[in-house]
Protein backbone atom coordinates (compact mmCIF):
# COMPACT_ATOMS: atom_id res chain seq x y z
CA UNK A 1 0.00 0.00 0.00
CA UNK A 2 1.59 3.23 -1.16
CA UNK A 3 1.03 6.90 -0.28
CA UNK A 4 0.28 6.25 3.38
CA UNK A 5 0.43 9.61 5.14
CA UNK A 6 0.86 9.96 8.92
CA UNK A 7 -1.02 8.72 11.99
CA UNK A 8 -1.24 12.24 13.40
CA UNK A 9 -3.91 12.56 10.74
CA UNK A 10 -6.51 10.27 12.34
CA UNK A 11 -8.55 10.04 9.17
CA UNK A 12 -5.57 8.78 7.22
CA UNK A 13 -4.81 6.24 9.95
CA UNK A 14 -8.45 5.14 9.86
CA UNK A 15 -8.26 4.61 6.07
CA UNK A 16 -5.12 2.47 6.35
CA UNK A 17 -6.46 0.44 9.27
CA UNK A 18 -9.82 -0.02 7.55
CA UNK A 19 -8.16 -1.23 4.37
CA UNK A 20 -5.85 -3.65 6.18
CA UNK A 21 -8.67 -4.94 8.35
CA UNK A 22 -10.95 -5.52 5.37
CA UNK A 23 -8.25 -7.28 3.35
CA UNK A 24 -7.28 -9.43 6.35
CA UNK A 25 -10.91 -10.40 6.77
CA UNK A 26 -10.98 -11.52 3.12
CA UNK A 27 -7.71 -13.50 2.99
CA UNK A 28 -4.42 -14.27 4.73
CA UNK A 29 -2.35 -11.30 3.56
CA UNK A 30 1.08 -9.85 4.18
CA UNK A 31 1.34 -6.07 3.97
CA UNK A 32 4.04 -3.59 3.09
CA UNK A 33 3.16 0.04 3.88
CA UNK A 34 4.97 2.93 2.21
CA UNK A 35 4.67 6.35 3.81
CA UNK A 36 4.63 9.61 1.83
CA UNK A 37 7.31 10.99 4.16
CA UNK A 38 10.98 10.05 3.92
CA UNK A 39 12.26 8.82 7.27
CA UNK A 40 15.75 7.83 8.33
CA UNK A 41 15.18 5.07 10.88
CA UNK A 42 12.81 2.27 11.81
CA UNK A 43 11.83 4.25 14.92
CA UNK A 44 10.74 7.18 12.76
CA UNK A 45 8.71 4.91 10.50
CA UNK A 46 7.03 3.27 13.48
CA UNK A 47 6.14 6.70 14.88
CA UNK A 48 4.72 7.89 11.55
CA UNK A 49 2.44 4.81 11.44
CA UNK A 50 2.26 4.21 15.21
CA UNK A 51 -1.46 3.45 15.49
CA UNK A 52 -1.43 1.28 12.36
CA UNK A 53 1.67 -0.62 13.49
CA UNK A 54 0.21 -1.29 16.94
CA UNK A 55 -2.70 -3.17 15.34
CA UNK A 56 -0.68 -4.74 12.50
CA UNK A 57 2.80 -5.20 13.98
CA UNK A 58 3.81 -7.73 11.30
CA UNK A 59 3.35 -5.22 8.50
CA UNK A 60 6.56 -3.97 6.87
CA UNK A 61 7.03 -0.18 7.02
CA UNK A 62 9.05 1.47 4.25
CA UNK A 63 10.17 5.01 3.50
CA UNK A 64 10.05 6.30 -0.11
CA UNK A 65 13.23 7.39 -1.88
CA UNK A 66 11.05 9.71 -3.96
CA UNK A 67 8.73 11.25 -1.32
CA UNK A 68 5.60 13.17 -2.34
CA UNK A 69 6.32 15.40 0.67
CA UNK A 70 9.37 17.13 -0.77
CA UNK A 71 10.36 18.91 2.45
CA UNK A 72 11.23 15.55 4.02
CA UNK A 73 14.28 15.33 1.71
CA UNK A 74 17.20 17.52 0.69
CA UNK A 75 17.41 19.01 -2.78
CA UNK A 76 20.37 16.81 -3.70
CA UNK A 77 18.54 13.67 -2.63
CA UNK A 78 15.43 14.67 -4.58
CA UNK A 79 17.44 15.21 -7.77
CA UNK A 80 19.07 11.79 -7.40
CA UNK A 81 15.69 10.17 -6.67
CA UNK A 82 14.10 11.78 -9.73
CA UNK A 83 16.99 10.55 -11.88
CA UNK A 84 16.66 7.02 -10.54
CA UNK A 85 12.88 7.03 -11.11
CA UNK A 86 13.36 8.19 -14.71
CA UNK A 87 15.80 5.35 -15.40
CA UNK A 88 13.46 2.79 -13.80
CA UNK A 89 10.62 3.94 -16.03
CA UNK A 90 12.81 3.65 -19.13
CA UNK A 91 14.77 0.48 -18.32
CA UNK A 92 12.55 -1.29 -15.76
CA UNK A 93 14.20 -4.13 -13.87
CA UNK A 94 17.49 -3.57 -15.72
CA UNK A 95 18.13 -0.84 -13.11
CA UNK A 96 18.58 -1.99 -9.50
CA UNK A 97 15.49 -1.45 -7.34
CA UNK A 98 15.30 0.48 -4.09
CA UNK A 99 13.35 -0.88 -1.11
CA UNK A 100 9.96 0.36 -2.30
CA UNK A 101 10.51 -0.88 -5.85
CA UNK A 102 11.62 -4.28 -4.50
CA UNK A 103 8.34 -4.49 -2.59
CA UNK A 104 6.42 -3.68 -5.77
CA UNK A 105 8.49 -6.25 -7.70
CA UNK A 106 7.24 -9.03 -5.42
CA UNK A 107 3.71 -7.85 -4.58
CA UNK A 108 0.51 -9.46 -5.86
CA UNK A 109 -1.39 -6.18 -5.67
CA UNK A 110 -0.33 -2.55 -5.31
CA UNK A 111 -2.93 -0.34 -3.65
CA UNK A 112 -2.82 3.43 -3.82
CA UNK A 113 -4.28 4.23 -0.42
CA UNK A 114 -7.61 6.01 -0.43
CA UNK A 115 -8.12 9.65 0.38
CA UNK A 116 -8.05 12.98 -1.39
CA UNK A 117 -4.43 13.55 -2.30
CA UNK A 118 -5.19 13.49 -6.04
CA UNK A 119 -6.83 16.89 -5.61
CA UNK A 120 -5.31 20.34 -5.34
CA UNK A 121 -6.55 23.78 -4.28
CA UNK A 122 -6.00 26.65 -6.71
CA UNK A 123 -3.17 28.04 -4.58
CA UNK A 124 -1.23 24.73 -4.49
CA UNK A 125 2.46 24.90 -5.38
CA UNK A 126 3.76 22.57 -8.13
CA UNK A 127 0.58 20.45 -8.23
CA UNK A 128 1.53 18.54 -11.41
CA UNK A 129 4.92 17.54 -10.00
CA UNK A 130 3.38 16.46 -6.70
CA UNK A 131 0.74 14.40 -8.49
CA UNK A 132 3.41 12.79 -10.65
CA UNK A 133 5.40 11.77 -7.56
CA UNK A 134 2.28 10.41 -5.86
CA UNK A 135 1.69 8.39 -9.03
CA UNK A 136 5.24 7.04 -9.39
CA UNK A 137 4.73 3.75 -7.48
CA UNK A 138 1.70 2.99 -9.63
CA UNK A 139 3.54 4.00 -12.80
CA UNK A 140 6.43 1.71 -11.90
CA UNK A 141 4.00 -1.14 -11.14
CA UNK A 142 2.46 -0.63 -14.58
CA UNK A 143 5.94 -0.59 -16.16
CA UNK A 144 6.73 -4.08 -14.84
CA UNK A 145 3.26 -5.55 -15.45
CA UNK A 146 1.86 -5.48 -11.91
CA UNK A 147 -1.72 -4.75 -10.89
CA UNK A 148 -2.32 -1.32 -9.37
CA UNK A 149 -5.63 -0.23 -7.84
CA UNK A 150 -6.80 3.17 -6.62
CA UNK A 151 -8.90 2.19 -3.61
CA UNK A 152 -11.62 4.49 -2.19
CA UNK A 153 -10.34 7.78 -3.57
CA UNK A 154 -11.87 11.18 -4.08
CA UNK A 155 -10.63 12.83 -7.28
CA UNK A 156 -10.57 16.56 -7.93
CA UNK A 157 -10.71 19.43 -8.14
CA UNK A 158 -8.10 19.38 -10.91
CA UNK A 159 -7.61 22.96 -12.06
CA UNK A 160 -5.27 22.48 -15.03
CA UNK A 161 -5.30 20.56 -18.29
CA UNK A 162 -2.02 18.84 -17.32
CA UNK A 163 -3.53 17.49 -14.10
CA UNK A 164 -6.61 16.29 -15.95
CA UNK A 165 -4.48 14.61 -18.64
CA UNK A 166 -2.38 12.83 -15.99
CA UNK A 167 -5.46 11.67 -14.10
CA UNK A 168 -6.99 10.30 -17.30
CA UNK A 169 -3.78 8.39 -18.04
CA UNK A 170 -3.53 6.99 -14.51
CA UNK A 171 -7.16 5.92 -14.51
CA UNK A 172 -6.97 4.18 -17.86
CA UNK A 173 -3.71 2.39 -17.04
CA UNK A 174 -4.79 1.19 -13.59
CA UNK A 175 -6.42 -2.13 -12.83
CA UNK A 176 -9.32 -0.24 -11.25
CA UNK A 177 -10.30 3.20 -9.98
CA UNK A 178 -12.49 2.67 -6.95
CA UNK A 179 -14.04 5.96 -5.84
CA UNK A 180 -15.86 6.81 -2.65
CA UNK A 181 -18.53 9.05 -4.20
CA UNK A 182 -20.31 9.53 -7.51
CA UNK A 183 -19.00 13.11 -7.92
CA UNK A 184 -15.50 11.67 -8.47
CA UNK A 185 -16.93 8.98 -10.75
CA UNK A 186 -18.55 11.67 -12.88
CA UNK A 187 -15.24 13.53 -13.11
CA UNK A 188 -13.43 10.42 -14.39
CA UNK A 189 -16.21 9.82 -16.90
CA UNK A 190 -15.76 13.40 -18.08
CA UNK A 191 -12.02 12.70 -18.45
CA UNK A 192 -12.83 9.65 -20.65
CA UNK A 193 -11.48 7.04 -18.23
CA UNK A 194 -12.55 3.52 -19.26
CA UNK A 195 -15.96 2.92 -17.66
CA UNK A 196 -15.10 -0.72 -16.91
CA UNK A 197 -12.35 0.40 -14.53
CA UNK A 198 -14.55 2.76 -12.48
CA UNK A 199 -16.67 1.82 -9.50
CA UNK A 200 -18.06 3.62 -6.45
CA UNK A 201 -17.29 1.95 -3.11
CA UNK A 202 -17.55 2.70 0.59
CA UNK A 203 -14.72 4.59 2.27
CA UNK A 204 -12.35 2.14 3.96
CA UNK A 205 -12.73 3.88 7.33
CA UNK A 206 -16.31 2.59 7.64
CA UNK A 207 -14.76 -0.66 8.92
CA UNK A 208 -13.40 1.30 11.89
CA UNK A 209 -12.97 -0.51 15.17
CA UNK A 210 -14.64 1.29 18.08
CA UNK A 211 -12.79 1.12 21.40
CA UNK A 212 -15.12 -0.51 23.97
CA UNK A 213 -14.50 2.07 26.71
CA UNK A 214 -12.44 5.22 27.11
CA UNK A 215 -13.11 6.25 30.75
CA UNK A 216 -9.63 7.73 31.20
CA UNK A 217 -10.00 9.98 28.15
CA UNK A 218 -13.43 11.19 29.25
CA UNK A 219 -12.36 11.74 32.87
CA UNK A 220 -9.15 13.53 31.87
CA UNK A 221 -11.20 15.97 29.82
CA UNK A 222 -14.06 16.41 32.30
CA UNK A 223 -16.61 14.70 30.05
CA UNK A 224 -19.30 12.13 30.67
CA UNK A 225 -21.16 9.83 28.30
CA UNK A 226 -23.94 11.76 26.55
CA UNK A 227 -23.38 15.10 28.28
CA UNK A 228 -21.41 16.87 25.56
CA UNK A 229 -21.34 17.83 21.89
CA UNK A 230 -18.13 17.24 19.96
CA UNK A 231 -16.82 19.71 17.38
CA UNK A 232 -14.10 18.95 14.84
CA UNK A 233 -12.72 22.24 13.47
CA UNK A 234 -9.80 22.97 11.18
CA UNK A 235 -7.90 25.91 9.70
CA UNK A 236 -9.20 26.93 6.26
CA UNK A 237 -6.33 29.03 4.90
CA UNK A 238 -4.97 26.28 2.58
CA UNK A 239 -8.37 25.22 1.21
CA UNK A 240 -9.26 27.96 -1.31
CA UNK A 241 -11.48 29.83 1.17
CA UNK A 242 -11.07 33.58 1.57
CA UNK A 243 -10.65 35.52 4.80
CA UNK A 244 -14.34 36.45 4.97
CA UNK A 245 -15.45 32.80 4.73
CA UNK A 246 -12.86 31.70 7.30
CA UNK A 247 -14.01 34.42 9.71
CA UNK A 248 -17.67 33.48 9.26
CA UNK A 249 -16.80 29.83 9.91
CA UNK A 250 -15.10 30.63 13.22
CA UNK A 251 -17.82 33.03 14.35
CA UNK A 252 -20.52 30.46 13.54
CA UNK A 253 -18.76 27.79 15.65
CA UNK A 254 -18.27 30.25 18.53
CA UNK A 255 -21.96 31.21 18.43
CA UNK A 256 -23.03 27.55 18.34
CA UNK A 257 -20.81 26.69 21.31
CA UNK A 258 -22.23 29.56 23.36
CA UNK A 259 -25.78 28.44 22.49
CA UNK A 260 -25.06 24.82 23.45
CA UNK A 261 -23.68 25.85 26.84
CA UNK A 262 -26.14 28.62 27.72
CA UNK A 263 -29.36 27.34 26.18
CA UNK A 264 -28.92 23.56 26.33
CA UNK A 265 -26.65 23.19 29.36
CA UNK A 266 -24.26 20.90 27.48
CA UNK A 267 -20.50 20.72 27.59
CA UNK A 268 -18.54 21.02 24.36
CA UNK A 269 -15.42 19.12 23.31
CA UNK A 270 -13.30 20.83 20.66
CA UNK A 271 -11.60 17.71 19.35
CA UNK A 272 -8.26 18.15 17.55
CA UNK A 273 -9.03 15.34 15.14
CA UNK A 274 -5.84 15.82 13.13
CA UNK A 275 -2.62 16.90 14.84
CA UNK A 276 -0.10 17.19 12.03
CA UNK A 277 2.37 16.28 10.78
CA UNK A 278 2.42 19.78 9.22
CA UNK A 279 1.12 23.03 10.77
CA UNK A 280 -1.51 23.19 8.02
CA UNK A 281 -2.84 19.85 9.27
CA UNK A 282 -2.79 20.63 13.00
CA UNK A 283 -6.33 21.10 14.32
CA UNK A 284 -5.00 21.95 17.78
CA UNK A 285 -4.22 25.43 16.45
CA UNK A 286 -7.77 26.08 15.21
CA UNK A 287 -9.34 24.49 18.31
CA UNK A 288 -7.36 26.63 20.76
CA UNK A 289 -8.04 29.75 18.67
CA UNK A 290 -11.79 29.11 18.86
CA UNK A 291 -11.55 28.45 22.60
CA UNK A 292 -9.74 31.77 23.15
CA UNK A 293 -12.59 33.64 21.42
CA UNK A 294 -15.21 32.29 23.85
CA UNK A 295 -16.52 34.48 26.69
CA UNK A 296 -14.86 33.67 30.02
CA UNK A 297 -18.15 32.41 31.49
CA UNK A 298 -18.36 29.80 28.69
CA UNK A 299 -14.76 28.56 28.64
CA UNK A 300 -15.14 26.35 31.70
CA UNK A 301 -17.73 24.23 29.91
CA UNK A 302 -15.58 23.81 26.79
CA UNK A 303 -12.56 21.52 26.61
CA UNK A 304 -9.95 21.25 23.87
CA UNK A 305 -9.30 17.50 23.54
CA UNK A 306 -5.82 17.12 22.06
CA UNK A 307 -4.89 13.61 23.25
CA UNK A 308 -3.01 11.46 20.71
CA UNK A 309 -5.89 9.02 20.26
CA UNK A 310 -6.01 6.07 17.90
CA UNK A 311 -8.86 5.97 15.35
CA UNK A 312 -10.65 3.43 17.58
CA UNK A 313 -10.35 5.72 20.60
CA UNK A 314 -11.41 8.86 18.78
CA UNK A 315 -14.39 6.98 17.32
CA UNK A 316 -15.34 5.97 20.86
CA UNK A 317 -15.00 9.61 21.97
CA UNK A 318 -17.37 10.72 19.21
CA UNK A 319 -19.63 7.83 20.10
CA UNK A 320 -19.85 9.13 23.66
CA UNK A 321 -21.09 12.53 22.49
CA UNK A 322 -24.67 13.58 21.78
CA UNK A 323 -23.74 15.01 18.39
CA UNK A 324 -20.68 15.76 16.26
CA UNK A 325 -20.38 19.01 14.34
CA UNK A 326 -17.63 18.08 11.90
CA UNK A 327 -15.49 19.74 9.29
CA UNK A 328 -13.04 16.84 8.94
CA UNK A 329 -14.61 14.14 6.75
CA UNK A 330 -13.28 11.23 8.78
CA UNK A 331 -14.41 12.80 12.03
CA UNK A 332 -17.89 12.51 10.51
CA UNK A 333 -17.32 8.92 9.32
CA UNK A 334 -15.93 7.74 12.68
CA UNK A 335 -18.78 9.44 14.55
CA UNK A 336 -21.39 7.79 12.32
CA UNK A 337 -19.55 4.46 12.62
CA UNK A 338 -20.09 4.80 16.38
CA UNK A 339 -23.79 5.62 15.85
CA UNK A 340 -23.55 9.34 16.61
CA UNK A 341 -25.60 11.91 14.62
CA UNK A 342 -23.64 14.57 12.75
CA UNK A 343 -23.84 18.02 11.24
CA UNK A 344 -21.29 18.38 8.43
CA UNK A 345 -19.53 21.52 7.19
CA UNK A 346 -17.60 20.45 4.06
CA UNK A 347 -14.41 22.42 3.45
CA UNK A 348 -12.78 21.10 0.23
CA UNK A 349 -13.30 18.71 -2.64
CA UNK A 350 -16.01 16.11 -3.19
CA UNK A 351 -15.48 13.74 -0.28
CA UNK A 352 -18.02 15.02 2.27
CA UNK A 353 -20.64 16.51 -0.04
CA UNK A 354 -20.46 13.62 -2.49
CA UNK A 355 -20.54 10.92 0.16
CA UNK A 356 -23.46 12.48 2.03
CA UNK A 357 -25.47 12.80 -1.19
CA UNK A 358 -24.75 9.16 -2.09
CA UNK A 359 -25.80 7.93 1.35
CA UNK A 360 -28.90 10.12 1.28
CA UNK A 361 -28.09 12.35 4.25
CA UNK A 362 -27.42 15.61 2.40
CA UNK A 363 -29.84 17.39 4.76
CA UNK A 364 -27.13 17.07 7.41
CA UNK A 365 -24.80 19.31 5.36
CA UNK A 366 -24.25 23.06 5.56
CA UNK A 367 -22.06 24.24 2.64
CA UNK A 368 -19.20 26.43 3.83
CA UNK A 369 -20.36 29.37 1.71
CA UNK A 370 -23.84 29.22 3.26
CA UNK A 371 -22.76 28.87 6.87
CA UNK A 372 -24.15 31.38 9.37
CA UNK A 373 -24.51 31.24 13.17
CA UNK A 374 -28.29 31.10 12.84
CA UNK A 375 -28.28 28.27 10.32
CA UNK A 376 -25.77 26.22 12.27
CA UNK A 377 -27.65 26.61 15.55
CA UNK A 378 -30.94 25.69 13.87
CA UNK A 379 -29.41 22.55 12.34
CA UNK A 380 -27.86 21.48 15.67
CA UNK A 381 -31.16 22.09 17.49
CA UNK A 382 -33.03 20.03 14.90
CA UNK A 383 -30.63 17.09 15.32
CA UNK A 384 -30.63 17.18 19.12
CA UNK A 385 -34.42 17.24 19.22
CA UNK A 386 -34.62 13.83 17.51
CA UNK A 387 -32.73 12.08 20.33
CA UNK A 388 -32.13 8.31 20.22
CA UNK A 389 -34.00 7.79 16.95
CA UNK A 390 -31.11 9.58 15.25
CA UNK A 391 -28.60 7.20 16.81
CA UNK A 392 -30.51 4.17 15.53
CA UNK A 393 -30.65 5.73 12.06
CA UNK A 394 -26.91 6.36 11.91
CA UNK A 395 -26.05 2.96 13.37
CA UNK A 396 -27.98 1.36 10.49
CA UNK A 397 -26.12 3.52 7.95
CA UNK A 398 -22.79 2.55 9.49
CA UNK A 399 -23.59 -1.16 9.35
CA UNK A 400 -24.53 -0.92 5.68
CA UNK A 401 -21.40 1.03 4.75
CA UNK A 402 -19.15 -1.35 6.70
CA UNK A 403 -20.64 -4.32 4.85
CA UNK A 404 -20.01 -2.61 1.51
CA UNK A 405 -16.38 -1.88 2.43
CA UNK A 406 -15.76 -5.50 3.41
CA UNK A 407 -17.26 -6.75 0.15
CA UNK A 408 -14.97 -4.43 -1.83
CA UNK A 409 -11.92 -5.97 -0.14
CA UNK A 410 -13.05 -9.46 -1.11
CA UNK A 411 -13.36 -8.35 -4.75
CA UNK A 412 -9.85 -6.87 -4.61
CA UNK A 413 -8.40 -10.11 -3.26
CA UNK A 414 -10.14 -12.11 -6.00
CA UNK A 415 -8.82 -9.74 -8.63
CA UNK A 416 -5.24 -10.00 -7.32
CA UNK A 417 -5.40 -13.80 -7.67
CA UNK A 418 -6.43 -13.77 -11.32
CA UNK A 419 -3.74 -14.55 -13.89
CA UNK A 420 -2.22 -11.47 -15.51
CA UNK A 421 -2.21 -11.76 -19.33
CA UNK A 422 1.20 -11.80 -20.99
CA UNK A 423 2.31 -8.74 -23.01
CA UNK A 424 1.55 -10.69 -26.24
CA UNK A 425 -1.99 -11.48 -25.04
CA UNK A 426 -2.51 -7.85 -24.07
Amino acid sequence: MVNCWHDSNKGDAAIILGTLRALSDAADCQFTLVSSIRSHSQEEREYILRHVHSEFPESVLLSPDLPPVFRSSTGVHLLAAFGHAFLKMVLGRAVSSNNVEQAIDTADLIISKGGQYLSFPKNARLPFLHMLVFAYPMLYALRIGKRGVYYAHSIGPLHSLRLRWLMRFLGNQSEACLLRETFSRDLLRELKVDESKIDVVADAAWTARIAPEIPEVLARNGLQQGNFVAISARDLHVTDHGEATAKQYVLSLVAAICWLVEERGLKVALVAHTQGPTPDEDDRIASHRIHELLPDKIKGMVKVVDDDLSPAEIAALYGSSRLLVGTRFHALVLAMAAGTPVVAIPYFGHKTTGSFHDIGIQDYLIPMGELTPERLIAKISERLALGNSERDYFAAIAERMKSEALQTAKKLIARSQERIPSPVER
